[in-house]
């Protein structure tokens, strides 16, 4: 006899997703750029995110026109988050999941 088991997807947490930044640090002026996004749960197994409302994306001194995010279409969990790199000096990029900050904004 067997009998049916529904499985439920743990869902992305702010603990377990992460930002994957250029090695080199620095973003190219003038043109887009893309940063990686991995979404995760808390024990670090690649989960969609189902409802992108819950990801916040913001910069000091970036307008909001020049943040992107999309699917990455390689893998379960990866997004792309282009970044147009103007001819600022620095700027500090914030992305929160659930108000929480993920690794590395």
């Amino acid at each position: 006899c067997s009998q049916q088991v529904r499985v439920r997807a743990a869902s992305a947490s702010a603990s377990g997703t992460r930002l994957v930044l250029p090695k080199s640090g620095r973003l190219q002026p003038f043109q887009w750029n893309s940063l990686h996004l991995l979404t995760r749960d808390s024990s670090g197994n690649k989960v969609e995110l189902l409802e992108r409302q819950r990801l916040e994306l913001s910069a000091d001194r970036l307008r909001p026109e020049h943040m992107r995010l999309r699917e990455a279409g390689i893998d379960d969990g990866e997004y792309e988050l282009w970044v147009f790199g103007g001819a600022l000096g620095f700027f500090n990029l914030k992305v929160t999941l659930d108000g929480a900050h993920v690794m590395n904004s």
